[in-house]
Parts: C-alpha cells; sequence; structure tokens
C-alpha cells in the first residue's frame, strides 16, 4: 500500500510477482490532518482485502510505504512536508483499525524501497551486483535513497538520507521545513510548476495531475516547460555532484517524473570537477555498461516494486532485521 500525496494505492501480489488486484482512492491532501488519509487509507484497505477474501486468495503482509522520513522500532513517521504531519505513529493507527493487520504490516520509506528496486532492476540489465548507488525522485516533493556497500543508508535516526532539503541556495525560496533555499524548494515539483506556468493547475487539480500535464509539455517541445526543466536540471546536477562526493555511487539514478523528462533535463551524464581537459575528480561508469547518471526504469511504481520485493524476502525467509527498509 503506497500514500502518495494525493491518493492511496493497494495493490496485491502474488509470490511470483503478479499483480492480482490494484485499488486507488484520492485522498484530497487534507494539509495537516493525518486523521483523514487514515480514514482513507483504511476504507480503501478494507475495500480491498474483502475483494481478497472473496477471491479465496491468503493474505500474506502488509507493507506500508510512505513518502516520510521514519525512525523508531517499530518506525513511526516523523514528519511530513507534504502532507503538514508532524509525529505519526501511522502503523500503531492502522493496525488498532485493522486487527488482521497485527504482526503482519510494515512500515516503509518510500524512495529507500524505490533505491532497491532501482538497484535490482539495473543489476538485471548489466549482469552484475551495483553495491553503490544514490537514488532521487520527484514526484511528491523530492526524496531519495543511498545504497553503500549493498546497505541502505538510514542513519542513526532513520533520517540519514533527506536529500530534499538539502541547501541549495542561500536565502532562497520559502521551504515548508522553516529554512530558505532547500533544494525541494528550488527543484521540487511545486517549484518547477509554477516556473512552467502551471502553478493554477496544481492548486485546482493537484500536483500529480499537474505533473503529468508538464510531463506532456514537454514531451511535445513547450518552451515555457523546457526552460523550466532546464532550471531544474542546473539545481539537480549541483546536488547530484555534491552527493557523488560524499557517496561516491557506481550510479545515481533519477526517478519519479524526472525520469520521463530526463533529457529535458540536460543534467550531464558523466559528471567531474575542473575543466572538462584536466578534470581532477570525474565520475565514469567503469566499465561503461551504464552512465554515471542515468533515469530510473521503473517510474512511479518504484517504491512498490521496492515494497514486493521485500514482502516476498521476508514471506519466503521471515528475516530477523528489517532495519535496512526503514528509513
Amino acid at each position: 500500500m503506497e500514500i502518495t500525496v494525493g491518493e492511496v494505492i493497494v495493490e496485491s501480489v502474488d509470490l511470483g510477482g503478479r499483480t492480482l488486484r490494484i485499488d486507488r482512492a484520492p485522498h484530497g491532501r487534507p494539509i495537516g490532518d493525518p486523521a483523514a488519509v487514515i480514514d482513507t487509507v483504511v476504507d480503501l484497505l478494507l475495500q480491498h482485502l474483502n475483494e481478497l477474501d472473496n477471491l479465496s486468495v491468503a493474505f500474506g503482509l502488509c507493507i506500508v510505504v510512505m513518502p516520510a522520513p521514519l525512525a523508531g522500532d517499530p518506525p513511526v513517521v516523523v514528519a511530513s512536508s507534504d502532507l503538514g504531519w508532524g509525529r505519526v505513529d501511522l502503523l500503531g493507527q492502522l493496525v488498532a483499525r485493522v486487527p488482521r493487520l497485527e504482526g503482519a504490516c510494515l512500515l516503509v520509506n518510500d524512495a529507500n524501497v524505490a533505491a532497491v528496486a532501482e538497484a535490482a532492476a539495473l543489476e538485471a540489465e548489466v549482469g552484475h551486483p551495483l553495491t553503490d548507488l544514490v537514488y532521487l525522485k520527484s514526484l511528491t516533493g523530492i526524496g531519495g535513497g543511498a545504497i553503500v556497500a549493498g546497505n541502505v543508508v538510514t542513519g542513526a535516526r532513520g533520517i540519514g538520507f533527506e536529500p530534499g532539503h538539502v541547501l541549495v541556495r542561500s536565502g532562497g525560496k520559502p521551504c515548508a521545513c522553516a529554512r530558505h533555499g532547500c533544494f525541494n524548494a528550488e527543484a521540487g515539483p511545486e517549484a518547477v510548476l509554477e516556473d512552467a506556468g502551471l502553478g493554477d493547475l496544481a492548486g485546482r487539480a493537484g500536483v500529480t495531475i499537474a505533473v503529468a500535464e508538464l510531463v506532456d509539455r514537454a514531451r511535445s517541445g513547450d518552451p515555457r516547460t523546457l526552460a523550466a526543466l532546464g532550471r531544474a536540471g542546473e539545481v539537480i546536477e549541483s546536488v547530484v555532484t555534491d552527493l557523488s562526493l560524499a557517496f561516491d555511487p557506481q550510479v545515481v539514478v533519477l526517478g519519479g517524473y524526472w525520469a520521463d523528462v530526463f533529457n529535458h533535463l540536460r543534467v550531464s551524464t558523466d559528471l567531474g570537477l575542473g575543466e572538462p581537459s584536466a578534470r581532477t575528480i570525474a565520475w565514469t561508469n567503469s566499465d561503461e555498461s551504464l552512465p554515471f547518471v542515468l533515469p530510473g526504469r521503473l517510474g512511479a511504481r518504484a517504491a512498490r516494486a521496492g515494497a514486493f520485493r521485500l514482502a516476498i524476502d521476508h514471506l519466503l525467509s521471515k528475516p530477523a532485521a528489517l532495519h535496512n527498509y526503514n528509513g
């Protein structure tokens, strides 16, 4: 089950990874009102489980995918700038209202499981392991996940990789975190939509619909849209360079809607420091099987794909520790 900035998606898969059923419901993005969102989640989940019961499909495990930093054991939502939430025990509230989830429900960060899924997709593509990867995505704000030596980075408090609040412009646009000039404020979906002349549409119809229109306009070559994406790409490339200095990954993957407009962002696929003819540091993929910066392969479904992998692995092997997925 995935909670996005505008809707709830419940999708069931079997142990072979085949989709059995998918249901969606808008939650209306009631800012600062987690109870209203949780009501939508519970109603849709109960409807979905009832349909599975009617099909005689056994329920195994529920993975709740949340676009927010998580911390604790069991994890709780630390905060969500996209939804205006503070600390929320989402897992506890869901289990209290849907008792069959007791002992059979995990709460995970969307970008962390998406990073795992994208790494697996690329490994299948090139035929060798990817142990170090940075994943950045934009659709509901800006999020990301980092894999270092095969492990997802979570940090001491579960918020070890939250790139949306990296400072990119001192004194820049105000951010929901109360700072100015964060990556999300300067190059997040709302900022790009406003720059492209789609801010009113986002306000009326929601960010998801407005982003879809942005992608369509980019594909049709709309000059204002392309200019807005190019400006966002400059910020993205700067952040990618900084993160590459921090993590030295094999590849950097741009997901969410950035994958759909990758070429229009004009982010260099091979980055470095210094003049191109005499770079002091250059990031390229050593075996040339992949560019250093590349678009995601799984699109908007990346987080759910990662959640399915986690659920299937959990059901098949019952691992004792799943903390690497709980960022």
